[in-house]
């Protein structure tokens, strides 16, 4: 399946003004209650509009990309993940983490609400990343410092590489695991002709092995 024809699903969560508003059924009653406590409402405020205006960075990166579905955290354990799912989580770490727990084998993107708020171990992405992230996976677009950057892991070959590559998903790895490749801008040229990426590998490996028996 082309990437941009697999489905996203946003996780979002409640701010922790949401759940005070859904509590006290009004903006003014949970405004009494915190400064009763003697709480700063301000700060409340704030958390909720970074989180509205992050959620708006995401939702537009989505719509430009097809399809997608926002789901609430607290229905993820009864949802129902496409074995194609994109998943991209909006929240703290315990929510990527409680995410993680009901996926199966889906990649996740944990993406930072609020860098200045949540340290976000599992967060290492900003809303304004995403449509890199989920541009089609062939196109090369990320240098292989940006990679390594991202926690790609690649050959001494591919760190060496000196133009753009793509972090490719090839489903027939050995016992059935994923192989991920570092594709390249002649690895993109190849599948523009066909536009199997298992294709590609094998032209570039028959081109290898033709080159190696001609003593280049």
């Amino acid at each position: 399946m082309n990437a941009n024809e697999r489905k996203t699903v946003l996780v979002v969560r409640r701010t922790r003004l949401d759940e005070l508003v859904a509590r006290y059924h009004t903006l003014s009653q949970a405004r009494f209650y915190i400064e009763h406590l003697g709480a700063d409402f301000g700060d409340y405020l704030r958390e909720s509009a970074a989180y509205a205006a992050a959620l708006q960075a995401v939702v537009q990166a989505l719509e430009a990309r097809g399809r997608y579905q926002i789901v609430d955290r607290a229905l993820v354990p009864n949802f129902v993940f496409g074995a194609d799912d994109i998943v991209v989580a909006l929240g703290q770490d315990g929510m990527v983490a409680n995410t993680m727990k009901y996926l199966d084998g889906q990649p996740l993107i944990g993406v930072n609400p609020e860098p200045a708020r949540w340290d976000g171990l599992l967060l290492p992405f900003a809303p304004a990343d995403l449509a890199a992230l989920l541009a089609p996976d062939i196109l090369p677009q990320f240098t292989a410092d940006e990679m390594a950057a991202r926690g790609v892991q690649l050959p001494g070959s591919g760190a060496a590489h000196q133009g753009p590559l793509a972090l490719v998903k090839l489903e027939n790895g050995a016992q059935g695991q994923p192989l991920y490749i570092a594709g390249t801008e002649n690895f993109y040229a190849i599948t523009r002709y066909n536009w199997s990426s298992y294709y590609a590998l094998s032209v570039i490996e028959l081109g290898q092995e033709v080159a190696a028996a001609m003593g280049r």
